[in-house]
């Protein structure tokens, strides 16, 4: 709690009293301990005005995980079936990172408000202008980068039918030197926008998701768009307990994604809870520091993506069920494509051009979704994926909608 915002007792000034034992005057002792307790109320009634924000300042982010918990009665049992997507253009139509730091004002104007003193931080207009400078200088530099990104050559690229195994491994080394290159771009820039401040104030950890949504209900400007059918399909896999499902994002603002699909997930109410227990919606994101501003990267990119999924297959693999678990992942640019290789099915939501050319240039097959199961909606791969390279692709989240029909969930992709 900054200075400002501590709370005074010099109104409660209690006088030095010469309290007798409870031996030498059991009516005079009784008498002073009453009184003792009622003063003390008295001081707790008038720090409990100041207490929300208090709460709104407490931070206490695990680094590493976080987690939405809709339901306090949910089974700890290990999903063996994940369903994991991103969230920028995957679930928004939409970027939502240019929108954090008038996120950030808004929470800044909120907190001074609820503090009764006018704000000290910086201007909305300041912190839109320090950012748009960095975001045009990320996408000349993202530019550059792609530009330098050199095709593999054909060994890595043999698509034989024995060699299938050896072929992935190679589509993902060589994929993984083009995307960390383009990472690390990002974090560079990351970097610049941490040092600039413009996103102090903000309130990225869960724990201030309600606050957060209050923000978003009363600025029109802070809405996010939701693909049509995203929430639907993120409902029904909630509400099947044997599918695990969670959000993997290199988003900054873990509160700002859980205000955007708490409505998507029927309004419950969205909290921390702990990691890979089904029926709990995860977010793994990174973070804004909210006193300085500093981006906090426990997910600086493609690799770490891809590293969570191949974290929990390893949960998956130990499950005592005989039935192979299955590992579903969504996302829409270049920076998922690790994750989506990684994954038993991985989906490209959007069909993004750039995106499919970087894929196809290292020798990763991409097919329309509906090729795997049908036309008509009939599954005809009754196997999950093998080791082929393969991305599958939709152009929205009906098409993975009707994948979920049915009561029998273990059915679902298969």
């Amino acid at each position: 709690v900054r200075p400002s915002e501590r709370v005074r007792f010099t109104n409660h000034r209690i006088p030095m009293l010469s309290t007798p034992t409870r031996s030498s005057n059991p009516i005079v002792y009784n008498f002073y301990h009453l009184l003792a307790i009622s003063l003390v109320q008295l001081i707790l009634l008038d720090f409990s005005s100041t207490l929300p924000l208090l709460q709104v300042h407490t931070s206490s982010y695990p680094m590493a995980v976080d987690a939405l918990s809709v339901s306090a009665n949910t089974s700890t049992m290990k999903c063996q079936n994940w369903f994991v997507v991103d969230f920028d253009g995957t679930c928004s139509i939409n970027d939502t990172t240019p929108m954090l730091p008038r996120l950030a004002a808004l929470c800044a104007k909120e907190l001074a408000e609820l503090a009764e003193e006018p704000s000290q931080c910086m201007t909305l207009e300041e912190r839109q202008s320090r950012f748009t400078e960095l975001e045009h200088e990320y996408f000349a530099l993202y530019q550059k980068a792609k530009s330098e990104c050199q095709p593999p050559t054909p060994a890595t690229t043999d698509t034989s039918n024995n060699n299938n195994s050896k072929n992935k491994e190679s589509v993902i080394s060589s994929l993984a030197q083009d995307l960390d290159r383009l990472d690390q771009v990002s974090n560079v820039v990351t970097a610049k926008v941490s040092v600039t401040g413009c996103l102090s104030e903000l309130q990225a950890d869960l724990e201030h998701t309600d606050f957060v949504s209050r923000i978003v209900q009363k600025y029109d400007e802070m809405k996010v768009g939701i693909r049509p059918h995203c929430g639907s399909s993120l409902r029904q896999v909630h509400q099947d307990k044997t599918w695990g499902l969670a959000v993997l994002s290199i988003n900054w603002c873990p509160s700002f994604i859980a205000a955007s699909l708490q409505p998507e997930l029927g309004g419950e109410q969205i909290s921390q809870g702990t990691n890979n227990a089904c029926g709990m919606p995860i977010i793994w994101s990174n973070r804004v520091d909210s006193e300085t501003g500093t981006v906090e990267l426990p997910i600086p990119g493609s690799l770490a993506k891809q590293k969570r999924i191949a974290s929990l297959r390893t949960d998956s693999s130990s499950s005592s069920s005989s039935q192979k678990g299955i590992i579903v992942y969504i996302g829409d640019s270049s920076t998922d494509l690790l994750t989506i290789l990684e994954a038993d099915i991985g989906i490209l939501m959007g069909g993004s051009s750039s995106t499919i050319a970087l894929a196809q240039q290292h020798g990763v097959t991409v097919k329309p979704l509906a090729e795997r199961n049908g036309m008509d909606g009939t599954k005809t791969t009754k196997t999950i994926d093998g080791d082929d390279p393969i991305i599958w692709t939709v152009d929205c989240w009906s098409e993975i909608e009707a994948l979920m029909k049915g009561d029998d969930s273990s059915t679902w992709f298969r």
